[in-house]
């Protein structure tokens, strides 16, 4: 088997069709970091063939001992359906006669029952036929029964439940994914809703009361005034935790953990969990005193280390107090024993929520380890033991530091019971939560670090050169690896759909062809030297839909860009959401999609945090950002800025086509410098008038900013992710432009269809 074989065999594409239909081939040096990383190595019986010889003949190692497994790592079925499930021919046929015609199956179920058969394998069947199963995550497993002289053969769930006497070899097991055909949809979109909704960073949403970041407190507010400006869905940046000890590093798309929310969208002011309210109050006015909240509050960017020195240490004040109140001075949530409700349900957070003792023991050891050395960037610096969460160190510094977990801990129960406080505003508004999941987790952060094994830690994932991003993009975080994926049944996938899912009423997965492939850019020569890498697409897709009938909760995928014609088939069929964005609709160089043209299935907007608002892309802002910033260089933005125009005209006689061009109004783009009130109307009303099952108004169109939220391919040279909305929350009802853009969505208000 040659090297590029062995890519081959290993789920490794040799080489890709880019942008612009020209094949480029991956280097063999990536393949081989590649195959490295996938856990492929020279044999101990063969260190000294050549390392890409070795490669090959450790990647068919692998294959063969897959075909000798009787049952795949993971298989998918669907829920409430007989299935017929395919085993191994070659692994069937190396079996013992004797333990081949007394095989007996078991499928474990999720929530501890179990169901049970015989199996013969004949050799003209099909294969094993199960019966009908719930939806879940269950495990099947294969048992050769063998009993002693006289006694009678014991079941295979008896044997699970523990009866000894008796040997069940278990010839081969796998994850059992029982997923429904479909994720979950409301039943009033089935019957043809269209809603629109606000889509918001929240950190940038400014308010009369928060602390120069926006908050829980201030999401409260606008979940009132979606309410009030008629709109069903209130979307979301990346809520995940964030680097405490590097505020600055401020991307949600880049987070510690995706598990746990940012504590720093917590208000100080609203925690509520001792008897005497004026301790909060109090600690509030001492340690963050009203001008320098105002100084923050009043700032055009987010000041994130600013926000940090002033949140953290009231927080960790009231933490304090609410120890000495509750344990007399011990560790909350660390096994003293608490005295009010309110100490009970902090220990019960504690103890019950999944993974937090790890995220608080990582919190714990990176900001002691930073604020010692700053160039502790996260457990890659640590000492060697401490990179260990299972190991000694880390056993004992969570003992020697029990009080510096629950402080962590303690946040992440406060951001929660706000975030709870929030959701249960919106569902009493009739307002729908509507959450962002980003691709992956910072290399250097708790959730990398807790689950080591499941990522390929020397790679990055990116995506290869294009129009905008002539080198590609690296976006600096770990991938996945698909082998473990498949091994455990997409475990970490689901950890994370879980954490989040519960959290929303629906969910962007951001990148979403990475259910099938994702580009993975090994350490030196950047994005140009990338390669695929394929995943289990069917896996995960089931995967995804479980989570989201578990959890009643919608999926968007982000899609944008190329799309391979199976991951589109495979999320409408599953009833995923497809992200349409009007400024890359055209069907034509020179003509945008109808409104009628777009797809039921969607979510439509003007644009995304990655894109230029309206009037920034009207005025070609991001391109001149990228000329400045040698993104591009002059011929590139001559041509860009070229097709830009002949995009804006495009859009005028869009609006003319739909009849919404305002009267007296020209489709030359020459007349108009700027975008005015009216046009801006009338390109909301176009996406109104769309098929799609939402739409999402932006409000960087309906307050005229021009700067994008962020530009890809940059991170100091940008100021991305710190931009403030120029109104305050609480103004937004009553905004003359909120209510004509409000108006200009009320037509997707319209009853749902009958039937």
């Amino acid at each position: 088997m040659q090297l590029i074989d062995a890519a081959w065999a290993a789920g490794i594409s040799a080489g890709y069709h880019d942008i612009w239909g020209n094949w480029q081939e991956a280097p063999a040096s990536t393949l081989v970091a590649v195959l490295q990383a996938l856990g492929y190595g020279a044999s101990s019986a063969d260190p000294g063939a050549p390392q890409a010889e070795a490669l090959a003949r450790a990647v068919g190692a692998r294959v063969e001992a897959r075909t000798r497994r009787p049952l795949p790592e993971t298989i998918v079925v669907e829920a409430g359906a007989p299935a017929m499930v395919s085993l191994s021919p070659p692994a069937l046929a190396a079996l013992d006669p004797g333990a081949a015609a007394c095989i007996r199956w078991t499928v474990l179920l999720e929530s501890g029952g179990c169901i049970e058969g015989r199996w013969n394998p004949e050799p003209e069947a099909a294969g094993l036929a199960l019966p009908a199963c719930p939806a879940g995550r269950h495990r099947l497993s294969l048992h050769a029964t063998r009993t002693a002289a006289g006694e009678a053969e014991s079941e295979p769930c008896a044997a699970a439940a523990g009866d000894s006497r008796r040997s069940h070899e278990c010839l081969s097991d796998a994850v059992l994914l029982c997923a429904p055909a479909r994720c979950y949809l409301p039943p009033r979109l089935h019957a043809g809703a269209r809603e629109w909704g606000i889509a918001i960073q929240l950190y940038g949403l400014r308010s009369r009361r928060n602390w120069g970041i926006g908050d829980f407190t201030d999401l409260l507010a606008l979940v009132d005034a979606a309410a009030g400006l008629g709109a069903s869905v209130l979307g979301l940046n990346p809520l995940h935790a964030l680097a405490l000890d590097r505020p600055d590093q401020a991307s949600p798309y880049s987070a510690v953990s995706r598990l746990f929310l940012n504590p720093m969208y917590i208000d100080p002011e609203r925690i509520d969990v001792f008897a005497d309210a004026t301790v909060v109050s109090s600690l509030c006015r001492t340690l963050a005193p009203e001008a320098s909240r105002s100084a923050l509050r009043e700032a055009g960017r987010v000041d994130y280390p600013g926000v940090a020195q002033l949140k953290l240490p009231v927080l960790r004040a009231i933490y304090e107090a609410f120890v000495r109140e509750e344990c007399g001075g011990s560790a909350a949530g660390g096994g003293s024993e608490a005295r009010s409700a309110w100490g009970r349900a902090f220990d019960a957070f504690a103890a019950e929520t999944p993974g937090l003792r790890l995220h608080a023991t990582f919190q714990s050891i990176q900001s002691a380890l930073h604020a010692a050395d700053p160039s502790v960037w996260g457990w890659p610096c640590w000492p060697e033991p401490l990179r260990d969460p299972a190991g000694g160190a880390v056993a004992a510094w969570r003992h020697e530091h029990a009080h510096e977990l629950g402080f962590h801990a303690f946040l992440e129960w406060q951001a929660t019971r706000q975030w709870q406080a929030v959701r249960t505003r919106a569902a009493a508004a009739g307002v729908q939560l509507y959450g962002d999941i980003a691709l992956g987790a910072d290399r250097g952060g708790s959730e990398v670090w807790a689950a080591q094994q499941a990522h390929a830690l020397s790679m990055s994932a990116g995506c290869p050169p294009d129009d905008f991003n002539l080198q590609g993009q690296d976006w600096g975080l770990p991938p996945l690896r698909p082998d473990r994926l498949r091994a455990t049944g997409c475990a970490a996938f689901r950890s994370v759909l879980a954490a989040n899912m519960a959290r929303f009423d629906a969910l962007r997965l951001d990148h979403v062809m990475s259910l099938m492939r994702l580009f993975w850019i090994p350490p030196g020569p950047g994005a140009v030297a990338g390669a695929y890498v394929d995943y289990p697409f069917d896996e995960m897709l089931a995967t995804l839909r479980i989570e989201s009938n578990r959890h009643r909760c919608m999926v968007i995928g982000e899609d944008l860009g190329t799309v391979p014609p199976a991951v589109r088939e495979g999320l409408q069929a599953a009833d995923v959401l497809s992200y349409r964005l009007l400024v890359f609709e055209r069907d034509a160089p020179a003509h945008f999609r109808r409104p009628a043209d777009y797809p039921r299935l969607a979510l439509a907007s003007v644009g995304s945090h990655d894109l230029s608002p309206l009037q920034g892309w009207w005025l070609g802002d991001d391109l001149a950002c990228r000329l400045q910033l040698g993104l591009l260089d002059p011929l590139q933005h001559e041509r860009f800025s070229w097709d830009r125009g002949e995009a804006r005209r495009a859009l005028l006689e869009a609006l003319a086509e739909a009849s919404l061009l305002p009267d007296g109004e020209s489709t030359d783009p020459e007349r108009y410098p700027r975008l005015s009130v009216a046009l801006v109307d009338a390109v909301h009303a176009f996406l109104a008038r769309t098929g799609s099952m939402w739409t999402m108004v932006n409000p960087e169109d309906v307050f005229d900013l021009v700067e994008a939220t962020n530009l890809p391919g940059t991170t100091l040279e940008h100021p991305n992710w710190s931009r403030r909305l120029p109104v305050a929350v609480e103004d937004w009802t009553g905004h003359a432009r909120w209510r004509a853009v409000a108006d200009t969505q009320r037509e997707r208000s319209r009853p749902a269809r009958e039937g």
